[in-house]
């Protein structure tokens, strides 16, 4: 067997010009594609570290580069944008081995950041970009998300460009082209070596019926892409042809969020308050979007999901989100706006600005009489006992009769169970709880949120389960 034969569970390596352009010989191997597709999240701006402060005259720009697990990327290029892609670079350089940078811009206005982890082969993420934020800047989060990978098949043919564009200008290094087959199926990906050109090799389908499916056969078409955006029509696949001159152009199918945030929500000192934003995509094709949100008063903010706050919605769609806000003990009656934005995977296009009021309240006692709750107020009492096991009992008030939810989370913001959902009258209620979720199976030691929502009414408490 020579050098560039191979069987169909070994890797060809990445050929060294991948990351270079121009015309290039096919290399005869054994290609094949993972049908999963990595989604571009754009970065959000999210709770981080404070690195340096800023020199007289520029402005700092500081924060971390993870992967969409929250792993830290080291060697990660940081550009400083003044707009991008039409404008100019102002400032530049990479993560250390934590995933962390930090890098002077001048001063003043506003900048778009933009990363990517540079590679001598196939490349490994998207790139992110993070568009309008206003120096100096410390925490920043950029986040990027893992593209699929290549298998075998010996049909390969390869193009090449040196002026193609990305919204209307010229590739830049690290962009990420990609190619497709009519089922969906990644059957080409490279990296550009910037100022338009890229090199790829597309692979075919082998033809072998073995329920594998590399990519086209002949006469179908594949499909291009950079950064996720398409980049032009169709073009028929022929296999084992020459290497091929081809221009791409990024387009600008229409991409964009609103949102809008819920009803003015409540909350009591020492507690954690949960409020909800929904946003919804109003583009013309499927999109992911990252989210995050703000607050004044410097209160930690989480988001009760397994990973870094990201969704993909389908055009028209909405997703409905959750914000925990920590109240420090001690902290005195007052309403806090809470900011909430969205953005697009593939331009950074930001729905910011979107607000609601927390209102902050000292908690209510419990009356030393009957252990209820003064009826007046809606309130949420702390379970007791606290820590408990297996069993604890949770006391709510309500200021009028209706429809009510209360309503168990773990950690990750997964729902356990639902203890009430439904009517309640005004005044004392007390439900018990036997640490089972909503199938009847025993959950396992660890912190448990539990929310109690009426009408535009939210308050949420933490509870322990120990064994």
């Amino acid at each position: 067997m020579s050098s560039m034969q191979t069987t169909r569970d070994s890797k060809v390596p990445y050929p060294a010009t991948q990351a270079g352009y121009g015309p290039a010989s096919p290399a005869k191997g054994v290609l094949n594609v993972n049908k999963a597709l990595g989604s571009f999240v754009r970065g959000a701006l999210v709770a981080g570290i404070v690195l340096v402060t800023a020199s007289s005259g520029w402005a700092q720009v500081a924060g971390s580069v993870v992967n969409d697990v929250g792993t830290a990327v080291p060697g990660a290029r940081v550009e400083i944008w003044s707009a991008y892609p039409g404008g100019t670079i102002l400032n530049a350089g990479s993560t250390n081995g934590a995933g962390a940078f930090s890098l002077p811009s001048p001063a003043p206005a506003n900048f778009d950041l933009r990363v990517y982890k540079p590679s001598s082969g196939k490349p490994e993420f998207y790139p992110s970009v993070i568009r309008n934020l206003a120096k100096p800047v410390t925490n920043v989060l950029a986040i990027l998300s893992p593209l699929g990978n290549v298998l075998y098949s010996p049909e390969v043919r390869s193009y090449w460009d040196t002026t193609s564009t990305y919204l209307g200008s010229r590739l830049k290094s690290g962009d990420v082209l990609e190619a497709f087959d009519p089922t969906g199926v990644l059957c080409g990906l490279a990296a550009s070596a910037g100022n338009g050109g890229f090199m790829m090799y597309v692979v075919g389908d082998d033809g072998m019926a073995d329920g594998i499916h590399e990519g086209p056969f002949a006469g179908e078409t594949i499909d291009f892409k950079i950064n996720g955006l398409p980049a032009q029509t169709p073009v028929v696949w022929f296999p084992l042809g020459n290497s091929q001159n081809h221009h791409l152009a990024g387009s600008s199918i229409s991409y964009g969020v609103t949102a809008s945030g819920a009803a003015d929500g409540n909350g009591q000192q020492g507690t954690n308050a949960l409020l909800s934003f929904q946003f919804t995509n109003t583009g013309s094709v499927t999109d992911s979007f990252s989210y995050s949100a703000a607050i004044p008063t410097g209160w930690l903010i989480t988001y009760p999901v397994a990973k870094l706050p990201s969704v993909t919605l389908a055009a028209g769609a909405s997703a409905l989100v959750d914000i925990l806000i920590q109240i420090p003990p001690g902290t005195p009656d007052q309403t806090v706006t809470v900011t909430f934005e969205a953005s697009s995977r593939t331009q950074g296009t930001v729905a910011a600005g979107v607000t609601t009021d927390l209102s902050v309240t000292t908690p209510t006692d419990v009356a030393s009489g009957d252990g209820g709750l003064l009826p007046s107020q809606f309130a949420l009492a702390q379970n007791y006992p606290n820590p408990f096991n297996p069993e604890t009992e949770i006391s709510f008030s309500l200021r009028v009769a209706g429809h009510v939810r209360l309503e168990i989370f773990n950690l990750l913001g997964q729902s356990v169970t639902v203890l009430v959902d439904g009517y309640r009258p005004q005044g004392v209620s007390t439900v018990h709880w036997d640490a089972h979720d909503a199938h009847g199976n025993v959950v396992p030691t660890g912190i448990y949120f539990y929310r109690l929502t009426q009408d535009n009414q939210s308050q949420v408490r933490k509870m322990a389960l120990l064994k």
